[in-house]
This record gives C-alpha cells, structure tokens and sequence, in this order.
C-alpha cells in the first residue's frame, strides 16, 4: 500500500475504481472548436522522456522513455472510437474519442477538454476495498500555459486532477501531503505535451516530456 501510484494522466485512474459523481461539461468556451489538440488518428504516436523531481523541485533524467500511440478505431453508437494505448493501458482497448474539443470515454465520462474555465467538470473519488481514500476535481487552467519539454515550446491547455485524502490516509498513505495535483498539457496539433504522475507515499513528483512524434 505504501507503493501505491496515483496517475494524472485523464484517461484512467489506476489507484482503484472512481466513481463518478458528476459529469458537467464546463460552458466557457475560450478555444477555437476547430483546434485539435488530442489528434486521435491511427498510427499517430509519441515518445516521452521521464523525469522524476524532487522535494526541492530539482530535475533529473530517469534515462527511460515511454510512448503512447493509437492503435486502431471502431464506431459505437454512431460515433468513431480510438484505441489509445499508453505505459498504464498496453494490453486492452482504451476507447475514447474528441467530440467537438471534449475528450470523452466509451462511457461517456469527460477525461479532459480545449473549453478552458474555473469550474470543476467532474467529481470522482479513490476507493480501496470500501474505504474512500481520495476525493477528485477534475478542472481545466482557465488560460493556456507556457510548457517547454524536448521536442519544443508550446502554448498548452492543462488539465488538472486535484486528488485530496481523507483522514487517515492523509497520514497512514500519504504523509500528510494534501492536496497532490496532476496535470496534462496538450497543444493543438500534436497533442499530449506532458503528463505528471506521483506515488502517494512519497513527495517526488515524476513527469513525461514529449521527445517526439508523428501524427497525421
């Protein structure tokens, strides 16, 4: 339990199963609709450095690479589907699709989207077992943001997943360090530009910086 991994990246959630509490979708609309910034297309894909930061916020290269590409599509209820495939997600499906600048699941959950604003458009919560480890808000940086990683400089819109533990995983899993918040950055045409995850027992926070690329 003191290994356990809690991942940012807006399409799975591998601590345990979320609930959904609600799925609004966030009305302020400050992206153009046109603007693709997760280009799903089959064989596009993207080769990450990992880096790990520490406490003192000091970077260093873990000297490993990750990637993440799609893999194929399908249509469920009218509506065209990517498989995308990604370090967490290598050996089954992951369905999802970009309706109008809203990155959606075959389920219909909102995972991400380009209608930047200060709401919270989801809800979810960590569980084990039956015991509820972490409460989930789901939100969009309300301006784009300046991210710089190997394969460039980009203008970005940013997802953020503000993951707080209730008492007394706080301090039993934790270590008392609330809130821990993931983010994924994404620029229109190319897509994911980073992504951060942590393990919840210790302070580093680790991140992939896109390296390179191809999509259509």
């Amino acid at each position: 339990m003191r290994n356990l991994i809690i991942v940012a990246t807006a399409l799975t959630f591998i601590l345990a199963s979320c609930k959904k509490d609600n799925n609004n979708e966030p009305t302020t609309q400050l992206q153009t609709p046109s603007a693709d910034y997760f280009k799903l297309a089959v064989g596009n894909y993207w080769v990450y450095e990992r880096w790990k930061i520490d406490a003192n916020g000091v970077p260093s290269n873990l000297g490993t690479l990750d990637s993440a590409y799609v893999n194929g599509d399908t249509v469920m209820n009218g509506n065209t589907y990517y498989d995308y495939r990604y370090s967490l997600a290598l050996n089954s499906p992951n369905w999802i699709r970009d309706s109008s600048g809203i990155l959606i699941n075959s389920i219909g959950e909102v995972l991400a989207t380009n209608q930047l604003s200060t709401g919270v458009f989801k809800v979810s919560y960590i569980t084990i077992n039956l015991d509820t480890v972490a409460d989930v808000d789901h939100f969009m940086t309300p301006t784009q943001v300046s991210i710089t990683v190997p394969a460039g400089s980009f203008q970005c819109i940013q997802y953020n997943g503000e993951h707080t533990f209730r008492p007394p995983f706080d301090l039993t899993l934790n270590s008392g360090a609330n809130p821990k918040t993931m983010q994924e950055e994404y620029t229109d045409g190319i897509g994911k530009i980073r992504y951060c995850y942590y393990y919840a027992s210790m302070p580093d926070r680790f991140e992939n910086r896109l390296l390179r690329y191809n999509v259509q």
